[in-house]
């Protein structure tokens, strides 16, 4: 049988045992797991039949494209505020791996429609949203924020929040976003945090293989950014840390006046960036 193998991961490891690896990390979030078992389903029964592709075939490029996405963007380990924030996205881009999946199985069935899985995400996000709710009722303030590594991460963490608030369309989901937010602002004295609209977090972000292109100030890098269920290819300029003179208050003001301008036809599209973190970064196309 031939063998699947995810290059560009460490050690160059078979897909069936990242699976594998998908679905034990599963368990340490419950908020997803039903969700995400459901795409693993999907492409561990898909794997003998994409493996006897070319390794440049485009029908097994996407679905190794799949397993990434599921290990960098939505396994990895994250504090339970964080995976508040993140919830709605994260569900989104499940639905997406999907509709990924549908496309894949419509090449391999040779022009049969996908599987009906969209009544069951429904309800698989209706369940988990429950679970998450309990998780962070349950949760004290502190451990929320002592969870999360640095007052400064706390910041991201609200940004991204109350971001959220703005495109999600749950209403139950909006008020235990809102609630927590309200008291871990509090409970953290975070009263001068700005949250602009053009804020985008890291966890939304997943970058390219390899090393970026070095400027005078900062380096350049191809990403993946995922927002409101769609993916877009962005170009990310992340600041030299050790370099950079720029203030958080400096790269907010730059970054104000950069979405001023951005419907210039002779500038550079804007999508957003982050003036919190370290790197301090902008999105553009």
């Amino acid at each position: 049988m031939v063998e699947l193998r995810i290059a560009r991961l460490r050690g160059n490891p078979p897909a069936k045992a990242v699976l594998t690896d998908i679905r034990s990390k599963c368990n340490r979030l419950p908020e997803l797991e039903k969700l995400c078992l459901g795409v693993v389903d999907r492409l561990e029964a898909l794997h003998d039949e994409v493996a006897q592709y070319r390794t440049d075939d485009t029908l097994r490029v996407k679905y190794i494209d799949i397993i990434l996405i599921l290990v960098k963007r939505i396994v990895r380990r994250k504090p339970l505020l964080t995976r508040l924030a993140t919830f709605h996205s994260a569900a989104l881009v499940i639905r997406r791996l999907h509709q990924d999946l549908d496309d894949v199985e419509t090449v391999l069935r040779a022009g049969s429609e996908g599987q009906e899985w969209g009544d069951q995400w429904e309800s698989d996000r209706t369940e988990q949203f429950s679970i998450l709710e309990n998780l962070v009722q349950n949760a004290t303030d502190r451990h929320l924020v002592r969870e999360i590594k640095s007052h400064k991460m706390v910041q991201q963490v609200l940004m991204k929040l109350h971001k959220e608030l703005g495109g999600c369309p749950f209403e139950t989901h909006c008020q235990l976003m809102r609630a927590t937010f309200d008291r871990v602002c509090a409970f953290a004295r975070l009263d001068d945090v700005q949250f602009p609209d053009w804020y985008i977090s890291a966890d939304d972000l997943m970058f390219e293989d390899g090393s970026g292109v070095s400027g005078t100030f900062g380096e350049v890098r191809h990403a993946m950014w995922f927002h409101a269920g769609e993916r877009t290819r962005v170009m990310v300029k992340q600041l030299f840390q050790n370099s950079s003179v720029e203030t958080d208050q400096d790269t907010f003001e730059q970054c104000q006046l950069w979405e001023k301008l951005s419907d210039s036809d002779h500038i550079l599209k804007f999508h957003g960036g982050s003036h919190a973190s370290k790197p301090q970064y902008y999105v553009c196309e």
